[in-house]
């Protein structure tokens, strides 16, 4: 990986981090299905369980944070609706 193509979150909006997270998902989604072979490297399947694992967490509270901003930005509104 070039320093270009680096992840740099302090620039990047949610939808971009969650976009990146499911591609990071179907890299390591082929590497797992290409390469392992049963009982050859057990490791390496563990670990890219692991990282895909972690991926689908972070993705789904990204998901689920954005869900939050919505809802509140939409009472914030009606809020302010119900006040003039």
């Amino acid at each position: 990986m070039t320093d270009k193509d680096q992840i740099n979150p302090e620039k990047m909006t949610r939808e971009e981090l969650i976009s990146e997270c499911f591609v990071l998902i179907g890299r390591l989604e082929k590497k797992i299905s290409g390469r392992y072979r049963p009982n050859e490297n057990e490791a390496l399947y563990l670990q890219s369980v692991r990282a895909i694992t972690g991926l689908i967490d972070t993705t789904n509270r990204l998901l689920k944070d954005t869900e939050l901003e919505r809802l509140d930005e939409r009472l914030q509104a009606l809020e302010q609706g119900g006040n003039e």
